[in-house]
């Protein structure tokens, strides 16, 4: 099913809610255990591109490999 961005939603129940809490703890974790500055905006990029995964539903390489989590019926 297409979103509002026009992006077929291929990410779906427990994958949707595992990218959002693991975007969210790669997010938080690195700067509250005193990771350096470089590794922490390293890790939290990539848990800022995983937590907009999430909350779009929708995942670039799902798509390229033809995968999809999300339910026909949604």
């Amino acid at each position: 099913m297409a979103g509002k961005a026009g992006l077929v939603q291929n990410v779906g129940g427990i994958d949707r809610v595992l990218r959002i809490v693991l975007g969210i703890v790669l997010v938080i974790l690195p700067p509250w255990l005193g990771w350096s500055p470089w590794a922490a905006a390293i890790v939290a990029a990539v848990g800022g591109i995983v937590f907009f995964q999430g909350v779009v539903r929708h995942c670039p390489l799902y798509s390229r490999l033809g995968v999809s989590t999300a339910s026909d019926a949604q």
